[in-house]
């Protein structure tokens, strides 16, 4: 990835975060006194007396650019910055807790948030002032650009010092209360979901999908939310409603622009009520969540098979690296040409129409404008593009007329139809490839990762037959295993990749993983145990969570996890989070965990460690359920009969017809496992664990036929070895 500013490098250019390089070659003086957030960075503002600017961002963030571009290479600026503070900048994908721990204080100060975020603290990192963006100069009606602000805050440090190091000190003191865990008594896991529901509903948008009015994220736990829902209330009229509100939102998510129609895969999210015009980046933890939400609705309806399959491509053509781990991310920004001297937002995805004329023949062209939606004065409304980066071009969004209906309007049969519209796609695409492609941030992290791996399970549970998902998905975890786990045993944040994908590189000081880290790699091995049922992925899944429950859990209140671990004086207070985002909070996971470990193993502490994060989280589910929607179905989850499903079978490949038969069904409190007769306590993790299950794997089977236990809590049915009699239980369920 590009950086800009002199010839003279800095010190962020022995990093190896793509982000962090993008400033590489910025003049501030970042050899001296700017550092990756640490100890150093701290002295060196302690025994300077210099106050400190923090920047925090990433590399696919496109107002990061925009302040980098505008203020970091002004020379100005620089000297400003220089002068007066201890500059630190920070990738808030390798150091989520500072991300978090700050981005509380500006939301708390400023109503809201986002990237790049700008914080003033003292030498010891008490929160003086700060917010999001910042334009280097005067704006408006009284707003202050960067420049000023830098000035204000140097000239206050100087002249009233001992006031503002007050102000640090209580606005810190004022975080750490609020930031103080309170148990309670959790809600009935009914009130909450019920709760959770009417928000949702209040908010849906009937006409377009998705809730509010835009910019309009498909944040994956309230979609899964819905599919939950629906399969949990069955017939009820309340169920139906959430049955069509996430079809409608899917739908309308696949036709839009945030959808790559060429390229595949799906930007993060659209800045339009419509879904229509998407901020360009392509998050991993974005297709990986996506992937499950398909896969699953696909087990439930058998529509959007090809979406799954869409994902899945994009990121083994785009995101993987060459041994099996998958890359963070790709840029919102590209050159438009190769000669171009700056880049822009949608340049690689966007077309104009006489692009397209020159490309394709005349009843190609038709075809093409008409599906897609593309215009001579272009498809990109002011509203959705006030900075005119998009004027007259067009992002190909797919309409609500069906291919029939098209077809007819111009003439021509259907398949022809379709006929001519790949053609012109393929013909767009290879003219694409000749685009700068966007930037791609090669860093691997644990926590994205083991979401696409558990997105990969889900894909393969929903379509057997493709068995390079399931080989994706344990080559990922093979590369997870062997890279992102220490000599120690200890799990790690992040690994980088050279510039040809093929070898794995790793800074100095390994990033110790946080709680996300933990929970949604435990929660991939879990997936992927359910699926190709090698109980090493269990092993591994119990170790980590005692390695979890070490070093994160706050065991003074038992409420849950802290983003990191103790320790650390760089950072003034450790949090734990209480909100689903785009990305679910480690706690819902976590908890989830405990239960998914307890129903396999039948350990009771780890059911009452997961009751005990849903006190920890008490007042939040009862006032704001739909802001825990993960974790709401946890509770649900916790509060039902454990549910197992237990095959036992001569071997994998007998139990096959019965395994696909159980995974192509959405069931979500369930789970699978896995025993062959000649299993023992010795060879299976699973039997040294449970009494249940050894007492299980000694009945007989008849005629060594494979056969099916649905238990709930741990009793269980009758034996089941017929496959017309298990469809039938489990139409049940």
């Amino acid at each position: 990835m590009s950086s800009h500013g002199s010839g003279q490098s800095n010190r962020l250019l022995q990093e190896k975060s793509p982000y962090l390089l993008q400033h590489a070659y910025n003049p501030v003086d970042w050899q001296v006194v700017l550092h990756p957030w640490g100890e150093e960075a701290f002295k060196v503002a302690q025994e300077t007396d210099k106050p400190i600017f923090l920047s925090v961002g990433y590399s696919t963030c496109h107002w990061c650019h925009v302040m980098e571009r505008e203020s970091f290479v002004n020379e100005e600026i620089a000297k400003l910055m220089n002068d007066n503070f201890v500059n630190i900048k920070v990738d808030r994908e390798e150091r989520p807790d500072v991300d978090r721990l700050y981005m509380a204080f500006v939301t708390s100060i400023t109503g809201r948030g986002g990237w790049p975020m700008s914080v003033f603290l003292t030498p010891t990192g008490e929160p003086l002032t700060g917010g999001t963006y910042f334009p280097p100069e005067n704006f408006g009606m009284g707003g202050l650009g960067f420049k000023s602000i830098l000035k204000l805050v140097s000239d206050q440090w100087k002249t009233n010092n001992a006031s503002v190091r007050a102000q640090g000190k209580a606005l810190s003191d004022a975080i750490k209360k609020e930031l103080r865990a309170k148990s309670g008594q959790a809600p009935s896991a009914d009130n909450i979901i019920q709760g959770a529901y009417k928000h949702l509903v209040q908010g849906f948008d009937e006409q377009f999908g998705g809730f509010g009015i835009g910019p309009k994220f498909p944040k994956p736990v309230d979609l899964e939310f819905l599919l939950y829902y629906g399969k949990k209330f069955k017939d009820q009229e309340p169920a139906e409603f959430a049955r069509m509100a996430l079809e409608k939102t899917i739908d309308e998510i696949n036709r839009g622009g945030i959808h790559d129609h060429l390229g595949k895969g799906f930007h993060r999210y659209a800045v339009d009520q419509q879904w229509r015009v998407p901020h360009f980046e392509k998050m991993l933890y974005d297709q990986g969540q996506l992937l499950s939400l398909y896969s699953n609705f696909y087990k439930q309806t058998g529509k959007f098979g090809d979406v799954v399959e869409d994902i899945v491509e994009y990121v083994k053509t785009n995101l993987t690296h060459k041994l099996g781990g998958f890359f963070s991310a790709e840029d919102a920004e590209s050159y438009p040409t190769s000669g171009s001297p700056k880049k822009k937002e949608g340049a690689f995805y966007v077309w104009n129409l006489e692009e397209v004329t020159n490309l394709l023949d005349s009843d190609q062209l038709k075809i093409f404008k008409l599906y897609y939606n593309v215009s001579e004065e272009g498809n990109c409304p002011f509203e959705a593009d006030p900075r005119g980066e998009l004027k007259r071009q067009n992002v190909l969004y797919v309409g609500r007329r069906s291919v029939k209906e098209l077809a007819d309007s111009v003439n021509i049969g259907e398949q022809d139809f379709l006929d001519s519209l790949n053609k012109a796609k393929q013909i767009l695409l290879n003219k694409q490839k000749e685009r700068p492609r966007p930037g791609l941030d090669s860093k691997i992290i644990t926590a994205w990762n083991g979401l696409m791996i558990s997105g990969l399970c889900h894909a393969y549970a929903a379509f057997p037959k493709r068995k390079e998902y399931l080989e994706m998905a344990q080559k990922a975890n093979g590369f997870l295993k062997q890279h992102l786990i220490d000599s120690d045993g200890k799990l790690l944040r992040t690994a980088y990749s050279n510039e040809g994908k093929d070898r794995v590189e790793q800074i100095t000081n390994p990033i110790p993983a946080f709680a996300d880290d933990y929970a949604f790699y435990i929660q991939a091995l879990l997936d992927l145990y359910e699926v190709d049922f090698d109980e090493e992925h269990l092993r591994l899944a119990d170790r980590l969570q005692s390695q979890m429950d070490e070093i994160l859990y706050d065991s003074e209140t038992k409420t849950g996890y802290y983003n990191s671990r103790a320790g650390d004086s760089t950072v003034f207070a450790r949090m734990q989070e209480d909100q689903d985002g785009v990305e679910p909070c480690a706690n819902s996971i976590a908890s989830l965990n405990l239960l998914r470990l307890s129903d396999l193993i039948g350990c009771k502490d780890l059911r009452k460690q997961a009751g005990d994060i849903f006190n920890g989280h008490a007042e939040n589910l009862a006032k704001h359920p739909f802001s825990l929607a993960k974790m709401v179905l946890s509770a649900n989850r916790f509060a039902a009969s454990s549910l197992q499903i237990v095959v036992i079978s001569p071997s994998h490949e007998e139990a096959q017809p019965m395994i696909e038969e159980i995974q192509k069904r959405y069931l979500p409190d369930k789970s699978l496992i896995l025993l062959t007769t000649d299993s023992t306590s010795e060879s299976s993790f699973l039997l040294s664990k449970s009494e249940h299950l050894r007492e299980l794997v000694r009945t007989p089977l008849k005629d060594d036929q494979p056969t099916v236990f649905v238990c709930e809590n741990f009793a269980c049915s009758l034996p089941i070895n017929e496959l017309g009699a298990l469809k039938t239980r489990l139409d049940q369920i």
